[in-house]
């Protein structure tokens, strides 16, 4: 469960965290001060309406309590007897008793509603997950099938393979992997660079430890579009490119190794 829907009772299930409840409260607050700010004008001392007004509002019962206890000792001490003190007072037992009820029966419920809510957004969210699961796992089959395809039925042919099919199973077999070991250098034009400098006799291998997993997209774009232009570059030798763990300060380096070394680091444009 998230942190917003651990937190969540009966006052969510009922609204009372909504601005109009607010209001509401606020004005019923208002009215029992200025009640009991009038009631003040008649009394010798201010603390029993102040104690009126806590007591009634953070203990209900002990406020009705000692309600309907004074209704009936003033009914009672005036001449008039209890009867017309209890049924003054007990009147304002129902909503104490409704909002009870409510207390004991709407709590619980409510963090049952909540529990189940935030159980089915999470199987909602593992349901997404797995069929992004399998369309990229059908995706990745569709292109193991239209790449290698043609050179495995070739080979179960028995045939001897010529020379440039023997080459194209290298590039294939260097296309695949960097499929699996670096996924987030996969866009064409980083490919198309890397089988361009295998041609060339460059030996190119590229490593991914998702360093560039929340990087935004127009940012991994000019990233690649760098990797792309820097294999371009190399006739001979071999290039090495990674792209670095999260955290830290380049995003990913370059190493070429030809007539001399040199190795290349790229970050973010506010690094760079």
């Amino acid at each position: 469960m998230t942190t917003a829907e651990s937190t969540r009772d009966v006052r969510d299930l009922l609204g009372m965290r909504t601005t109009a409840a607010r209001v509401l409260v606020s004005l019923y607050a208002l009215v029992c001060l200025v009640l009991a700010a009038f009631g003040a004008e008649h009394t010798s001392a201010s603390w029993p309406p102040a104690l009126a007004v806590l007591v009634c509002t953070f203990a209900a019962w002990i406020g009705l309590a000692c309600m309907i206890a004074t209704a009936t000792f003033w009914t009672y001490a005036t001449g008039q007897g209890i009867g017309p003190g209890l049924s003054l007072s007990l009147v304002n037992a129902a909503p104490v008793l409704m909002s009870t009820f409510f207390a004991f029966t709407l709590r619980p419920l409510a963090g049952s509603i909540y529990l189940l809510r935030a159980m089915s957004l999470q199987r909602s969210a593992e349901q997404a997950a797995s069929v992004a699961a399998l369309e990229e796992r059908d995706a990745q089959l569709d292109r193991l099938d239209s790449l290698a395809r043609p050179l495995l039925e070739r080979i179960a042919t028995g045939e001897v393979l010529e020379a440039g099919e023997r080459r194209a199973g290298v590039l294939l077999e260097a296309r695949l992997r960097d499929g699996l070991r670096a996924p987030a250098l996969q866009d064409p034009q980083v490919v198309e660079a890397a089988d361009a400098a295998r041609r060339r006799g460059v030996d190119v291998v590229m490593l991914d430890d998702h360093g560039l997993d929340g990087v935004p997209p127009d940012e991994q774009a000019r990233l690649r579009r760098a990797v792309a232009d820097e294999l371009d570059s190399v006739s001979h030798g071999s290039v090495t490119v990674r792209v670095l763990p999260p955290g830290r300060r380049a995003l990913v380096t370059i190493l070429v190794r030809g007539d001399s070394v040199r190795r290349i680091e790229l970050g973010s444009t506010s690094q760079d």
